[in-house]
C-alpha cells in the first residue's frame, strides 16, 4: 500500500525535502521519495538527544576542540550535515546535481548580522564538500 505521498511523488511533478536531522527518520524519507533535507540546530540537538549512542564518538571528540559555545553548536551541526549529505549523495549524483542538498539553518542568535550569516553559510557550504 502507497502512501499518498509516494503517489503525489510518482504520479504528479510533486518533490519533497524531509525535514529532519535523524539519521533513521531521512533513511525512511528516501525511501518515500525525498530529494533533500533540511535541518536546524533545533533539529540536530533531538536527534542526539534521541540517539546518543549513534552520536556519541562523534559529538566526544568535537566537543574536545572548541571552548566557545557557538563555535561548538557550529561543530554539531556539521556532524548532522556531514551525515545527511552522505545520505543525500546517490541522489545527488543521479539527477547530477540538480537535487540531493543539505539545507542547514545558520545560527538564529545572529539573525540581522548579515556579515556573520554569510560566513557562517559560506562554512556550512564546505562540509559536505
Amino acid at each position: 500500500m502507497k502512501t499518498y505521498l509516494q503517489w503525489a511523488v510518482e504520479n504528479t511533478k510533486t518533490a519533497w525535502w524531509h525535514d529532519s536531522a535523524d539519521p533513521e527518520e531521512l533513511r525512511l524519507g528516501l525511501e518515500r521519495g525525498a530529494v533533500g533535507v533540511t535541518t536546524n540546530p533545533f533539529l540536530s540537538n533531538l536527534s542526539m538527544a534521541r540517539n546518543w549512542r549513534l552520536w556519541e564518538p562523534e559529538v566526544r571528540e568535537a566537543m574536545a576542540g572548541y571552548a566557545d559555545a557557538e563555535e561548538r553548536a557550529e561543530a554539531l551541526m556539521r556532524i548532522v550535515v556531514r551525515r545527511a549529505a552522505e545520505m543525500l549523495l546517490p541522489e545527488f549524483e543521479r539527477t547530477k546535481g540538480a537535487s540531493g542538498f543539505v539545507c542547514a539553518q545558520v545560527n538564529p542568535g545572529r539573525a540581522g548580522d548579515r556579515k556573520a550569516m554569510l560566513a557562517m553559510a559560506r562554512r556550512f557550504t564546505q562540509w559536505a564538500s
